[in-house]
């Protein structure tokens, strides 16, 4: 083993698509909208480099202190950042972005953030990505585990250093103190639909509505589907009632999924 290879402390997320067997079956028979094969190869194909360049271009932090590293095989994608509070908010930021991304294609997901020894090196130069370490093995099980419902949690660490941030912290964008909140059953995790109960925010721009027209036919059809399904019942309509308080009172409250849809 080479000298330098040696564990790293960083920021560490884990986050899947939920029912990705069934998708994938699906896919193989010409299934159609989220269930082909292009739109899921389309959805699992992000652009980070994007992501990154929008985060730096308002955080006004150069790309050398988030070091972004990124990795996706089958159903997941794993994200790390430095160990920075500028790492952390990237983080927040990158995840957010993945999540609302796949909610407006079909796919709801699932995931958690943690902090701590990781191996990370993403697929460059011909050479295969590489991430195992603590770090990663906690946000995962924070996944499966923890989340239950389809959002993406945080570690005890990362709940931690996202309340000394948000008294003491302050960036351009300030992910932390935008993107995450408290759940009412007590883990800490990513607002998914924190931009719509804002009626937007400014860094993105200010009409979302073609994206919170999306999310609702998204979750729609994830109701329906899962009807008689009571655990997959129970999870889409989770996220329903957390997608209702958002827009309740804002320029997108026209899109709330009534009561009668459950």
């Amino acid at each position: 083993m080479p000298k330098s290879v040696r564990y790293e402390t960083r920021y560490v997320g884990f986050i899947d698509i939920l029912g990705f067997k069934e998708l994938i079956k699906q896919s193989a028979r010409g299934g159609k909208g989220p269930q082909s094969l292009e739109s899921i190869f389309n959805a699992m194909s992000l652009d980070f480099s994007g992501i990154s360049a929008d985060y730096a271009r308002q955080s006004g932090t150069g790309a050398d202190a988030l070091d972004l590293r990124v990795n996706t095989f089958s159903d997941f994608v794993v994200i790390s950042c430095r160990d920075t509070p500028e790492g952390l908010d990237m983080l927040c930021f990158a995840v957010w972005c993945v999540a609302r991304d796949w909610l407006s294609k079909g796919y709801l997901s699932r995931g958690g953030i943690a902090k701590g020894s990781v191996i990370h090196e993403g697929g460059k130069e011909g050479k295969p990505g590489l991430v195992f370490g603590p770090a990663f093995i906690d946000a995962y099980l924070l996944e499966q585990e923890v989340a239950e419902y389809p959002r993406v949690v945080l570690s005890k660490d990362v709940r931690q250093d996202v309340r000394h941030w948000q008294v003491n912290g302050g960036g351009a964008i300030e992910a932390v103190k935008k993107l995450v909140a408290r759940c009412e059953d007590g883990p800490m995790c990513i607002d998914l639909f924190a931009h719509l109960r804002r009626n937007g925010f400014s860094f993105l721009g200010l009409d979302h509505r073609l994206e919170a027209g999306q999310f609702a036919q998204t979750l729609h059809t994830h109701l329906e589907q899962g009807s008689d399904v009571p655990r997959w019942h129970r999870k889409t309509r989770w996220l329903i009632e957390q997608f209702n308080e958002a827009v309740t009172r804002t320029a997108y409250a026209d899109l709330t999924i009534q009561p009668h849809g459950f």
